[in-house]
């Protein structure tokens, strides 16, 4: 059994164990050793939540690498299993260093969860279904759905629990506490009960590391929630995340403010009527284009079966769409349109992409895109009458082959 020291002081960042085992891991695809210690400060991947990562080293080492890695921590039943890059001979003492920083904002995010859901649940009734913390985001789950008013009061709420620096307490509580103490659980539990509490915000069961008071989390931002199978899904940002996505939305307006020149805070009304612009820029560039290949298209014999159209600078799908239709019209064979080409690399002219489109009113465009695929890089698919995708090959070879083909 490994006692896990993380339970009894969350904040410290080194710790001393002794090696109980050490096996290669069954891992594939890796070549990690499975370590096990009498104990340990590293949180293993639980609850949803990223195990800790860092190192050990030996305290008596004959390697030239004092220290090992430790790059992932997995429980199993009583063990807590560390997974490192190089083996370390059992009963060898350890000294063992959390990567810290990873470490805290763990604990920032998963503080900041618990009093977002013990609010939702405190306010609303709703129930915390699912929760995930890796490296990049944080999310949960609840059983029904929140409304963005409702939303917003909750971000308000989390935040003034986070400046009234309420303290965040864990414990494992005997059995006859336990029974008379109503707190949230997404699991039923009978013994081993951790609880965390945060002073008239949350009571819930929990296995992982928090911050000492709620002032720790510093900032909570909900930067996105969407429907999630019949109820709702909260993504959001603690801490030093938060000052991280701040400071990047603050460049990013900051820069879009001084194309617009424009202030950062009226930012919206020249945004939109250059997407209005824009638009109706795009609207008369796809007429012209459709004129542009109307009149192409106007010069090909009526009794051509096969048509292939190459337009290196076409970009507009719509027009391409459009003309191809008319072609099916006309010729019943295999009308093809390759466009929107992206420019090769200098040493090699064939991995030139293209966009393509194939349709046709008699023949099985599937078979266009199977025959293609014999000869070039294609991806792509659709239906009998149209397919559609992108093609690595040079303008030539395209036209030699829809030639050598197709032309009959």
């Amino acid at each position: 059994m490994t006692v896990k020291l993380y339970d009894q002081k969350p904040y410290d960042r080194t710790f001393t164990a002794v090696v109980q085992s050490c096996q290669k891991a069954d891992r594939p695809g890796d070549v990690l050793f499975a370590l096990t210690l009498d104990q340990t400060l590293f949180f293993p991947e639980e609850g949803g939540q990223s195990p800790d990562t860092g190192v050990l080293t030996p305290q008596v080492s004959t390697s030239n690498k004092p220290s090992v890695s430790v790059l992932d921590v997995q429980i199993s039943g009583d063990e807590i299993i560390h997974f490192c890059d190089r083996p370390v001979e059992p009963g060898s003492k350890v000294t063992g260093k959390i990567n810290w920083a990873h470490r805290f904002d763990n604990m920032q995010q998963h503080t900041g969860e618990h009093i977002v859901s013990g609010l939702v649940n405190k306010y609303y009734g709703f129930n915390n279904v699912g929760f995930h913390l890796s490296n990049e985001t944080c999310t949960m789950d609840y059983d029904k759905e929140l409304t963005p008013e409702q939303i917003e009061k909750l971000e308000t709420l989390a935040n003034q629990a986070i400046w009234d620096d309420l303290p965040v307490t864990a414990w494992y509580p005997p059995a006859d506490e336990l029974a008379v103490l109503s707190y949230r659980s997404k699991i039923d539990l009978a013994e081993g009960v951790r609880l965390v509490k945060i002073k008239g915000v949350d009571l819930c069961a929990c296995c992982a590391p928090h911050v000492s008071s709620t002032a720790q989390v510093g900032l909570l931002k909900i930067v996105d929630f969407r429907r999630y199978k019949g109820g709702m899904r909260l993504w959001i940002k603690c801490g030093s995340r938060a000052l991280a996505d701040y400071r990047m939305l603050h460049d990013q307006s900051a820069a879009v403010s001084a194309a617009l020149s424009a202030p950062r805070d009226g930012l919206l009304d020249p945004v939109c009527k250059n997407k209005d612009e824009i638009d109706q820029l795009k609207a008369s560039l796809s007429e012209m284009n459709q004129t542009l290949l109307q009149e192409k298209i106007s010069r090909i014999p009526a009794d051509q079966a096969h048509v292939c159209l190459i337009e290196p600078a076409m970009t507009d799908d719509k027009a391409v769409r459009e003309v191809l239709n008319s072609l099916t019209e006309v010729h019943n064979g295999y009308c093809a349109a390759f466009f929107n080409m992206q420019a090769a690399d200098e040493n090699d002219p064939g991995s030139a992409t293209w966009r393509y489109s194939c349709a046709s009113s008699r023949a099985n465009c599937r078979d266009f895109n199977d025959q293609m695929k014999d000869t070039f890089t294609i991806r792509g698919g659709g239906k009998n009458d149209m397919v559609q995708g992108s093609v690595t090959a040079d303008e030539p070879a395209l036209t030699e082959w829809f030639m050598r083909s197709f032309a009959h």
